[in-house]
C-alpha cells in the first residue's frame, strides 16, 4: 500500500515496476483507495531527477486519469510547468500529450495546449508520440473547445493522407468520433 511519497519512490525503483502488471498493481491499489492524494505526488515526481522514477510517475498518473480524469485538475499546473519550461525527455512527452489532452483548459490555456501538440505532431521524431498529440487535439476539440472541431479535422484529415501507419489508423477513429460526437 502506498503511504507516502517515499513510499511511492520506492515502489517505482523497484525493477519489477517495468513489469506492465506491477504498474496495473499500483493503479489498481491508488484506485481501490480512492486516493486523489497520490495524484498529486505522482505529479510533483514528475521532475524527480532519477528519469526513470519521473517516467514511471507519468505512466501511473495516465493510467489513474484514464479512470478519473478529475484527479488531473488539482494537478494541472503542475502539468503545464513542464509543457511551457520544456523540461521533459521523449519517454514523459508520451506521457504530457496524453494528459494535456484530459485537463481541462481555460480560454488562456487552450491556444497555447493546441500550439504546443500541433509543434509536437510536427516535429517529433517518434510515430507514438505524434499519435498521441492527434489524440490530444482531438481530446481538446471534443471536449470543451468544440470550435476546434472543423480545424482539428483538416489536422487529422491531413494525417491520414501522410502520417505512419499508426496515424492513419488512429485519424480514421478519431474522425468516426468527431463524426459522431463522442
Amino acid at each position: 500500500m502506498i503511504h507516502t511519497r517515499q513510499d511511492l519512490i520506492e515502489r517505482l525503483y523497484e525493477p519489477q515496476t517495468l513489469n506492465v502488471g506491477e504498474v496495473d498493481i499500483l493503479v489498481r491499489e491508488i484506485l481501490d483507495a480512492s486516493d486523489s492524494e497520490v495524484v498529486k505526488i505522482l505529479a510533483d515526481l514528475l521532475t524527480y531527477p532519477n528519469s526513470f522514477v519521473a517516467f514511471r510517475s507519468a505512466q501511473l498518473l495516465d493510467k489513474v486519469s484514464q479512470r478519473r480524469v478529475q484527479w488531473l485538475e488539482p494537478v494541472s499546473d503542475t502539468i503545464w510547468s513542464l509543457v511551457v519550461a520544456g523540461t521533459y525527455d521523449d519517454k514523459l512527452m508520451w506521457y504530457l500529450c496524453q494528459l494535456i489532452g484530459r485537463i481541462s483548459h481555460s480560454e488562456d490555456r487552450v491556444g497555447v495546449a493546441i500550439e504546443w501538440l500541433t509543434n509536437v505532431l510536427t516535429t517529433s521524431p517518434n510515430a507514438f508520440i505524434r499519435v498521441y498529440a492527434l489524440q490530444a487535439l482531438a481530446d481538446i476539440a471534443l471536449g470543451r473547445h468544440t470550435w476546434f472541431i472543423p480545424e482539428v479535422r483538416l489536422i487529422i484529415e491531413d494525417q491520414i493522407t501522410v502520417g505512419s501507419a499508426s496515424m492513419r489508423a488512429r485519424g480514421r477513429k478519431l474522425l468516426k468520433r468527431i463524426d459522431t460526437g463522442t
